[in-house]
Formats: C-alpha cells, structure tokens, sequence
C-alpha cells in the first residue's frame, strides 16, 4: 500500500539581520520505513537550506548576499527547497519547504558631529597699567584633541602662547607707547587664530579675541608752597 508525506507546504520564516539567521523545523511522514534524501546546505536564491534522513529540516540565511542586504522594511521574498521522500516499497513522493524571508531597513550609521573648538574661555580682557595678563583654557567636543603650539605670537599691543592641552595666555605690551597713549574711552581687539587635530586627523579652527582696554593718565597734582593766610 502507498503512503504518502503531508500535501502542504512547510514554511519557515526569518528576518534579515536579526539575531537568529536561522530557522529550523521537521517534516513528518506516516510511513515508518519512509527516510527524507539527505541534502547538505543546498543553495538557495538568499540562503542554504539542510536536511537529515528523519526529516529535520534547517535554513540558515546569508546575510551577507547583496539581495539580502536590498530588502527593506514590508518587503517579503522566498526561498523554496524541493524534498524527496522514499519508502521501502520503492514508492517517492517530493514537498516543498519554503522559507520567507522578511526584509529590514539598514539602521543608519550614527552620524559624527563634527569637530569643533568651542568659543568658551575664547575672549579675555587686559587693561592698561592694571590687568596686563589673560588665560583660558580651549575645550573641544573630543578627548583626543591636540592643539597647534605657538610661543609668544606677537600681536599689535601684545603676545599670545597656547600649549598642546588648549592652555592660553595674553601678556600686554604695557610699557609700549601704543598701550600708554590709549585712554579710558578706548577699546582694542586682538585676534589670534589657534588650530586642533583630533585622533583622526581632523582639522578644527577658532579665534582668541583679546579686549584692550585703555585708561587715562594721572595728572600729576601740583605742589603748592604752605602759607599761613
């Protein structure tokens, strides 16, 4: 007497990128002399498809297909693998095992902001014959951030310093003529450009604005003779 598998399809689903790649099932028969031909990762259109004597059954999708990789969100594909049956009475019958593969959308690689010195500690303040000195400390949004030295960059009313760490300083020409002719009413600027690096060779630019201040001169008091009136 013929028997038969199951009429039907046997489906398995898996999902791109997801974590299990593979999907895995068994296929029955009523037939106890009844063994499945054996395949060994036979190729499908998206992934590879195994099957043992008993029927258990495994799908293992390759992520690494460029078809694969092209699905998106909604999209549904399958991939189908044709299984043989075969009795002790020389009786075959054949089913089909089909997988469906359900599509992702790739997860968008975080996006780097981009490197930068901010303008915190930028700008200092130094006055005539008072403050003649300014320090700040540049910061940026790395911790890998190296900093162009300059030693002593002469400006108009003063020099400029920066170490490697963003460390600054403003010294004033204070005995200068341009710094003693300067009066209360005045306000100078001073602007030096300083450069960073960051780990990946990335380039990153800004200003140290220096304010000068000027300040009138004491008028010497005249000394008067002492009288008695």
């Amino acid at each position: 007497m013929k028997k038969d598998t199951q009429e039907k399809h046997v489906r398995g689903k898996v999902t791109e990128d997801d974590e299990f790649s593979t999907v895995i099932g068994a296929l029955n028969t009523n037939d106890d002399t009844a063994r499945f031909e054996v395949q060994k990762e036979t190729a499908g259109v998206y992934g590879s498809f195994s099957i043992d004597t008993f029927g258990v059954w495994a799908y293992t999708l390759d992520n690494t297909k460029p078809n694969v990789q092209a699905l998106n969100d909604g999209d549904r594909v399958n991939d189908t693998f044709t299984v043989t049956l075969g009795n002790a009475y020389g009786k075959t019958i054949s089913t089909d095992v089909t997988i469906e593969i359900h599509g992702k959308d790739e997860s968008p690689e975080p996006v780097k902001p981009a490197f930068v010195i901010h303008d915190d500690m930028s700008t200092g303040v130094v006055t005539e014959d008072e403050v003649t000195t300014a320090i700040g400390k540049l910061l940026t949004n790395t911790e890998n951030a190296v900093f162009v030295e300059q030693t002593e960059t002469r400006g108009i009313y003063g020099e400029f310093s920066i170490t490697e760490d963003g460390y600054w300083i403003y010294k004033l020409f204070n005995e200068c003529i341009c710094v003693q002719e300067l009066c209360s009413k005045d306000k100078k600027l001073e602007v030096f450009p300083v450069s960073a690096h960051d780990g990946e060779n990335t380039k990153a630019v800004n200003n140290v604005k220096i304010i000068i201040l000027g300040k009138d001169d004491e008028i010497p008091v005249e000394e008067r003779p002492l009288r008695i009136i």
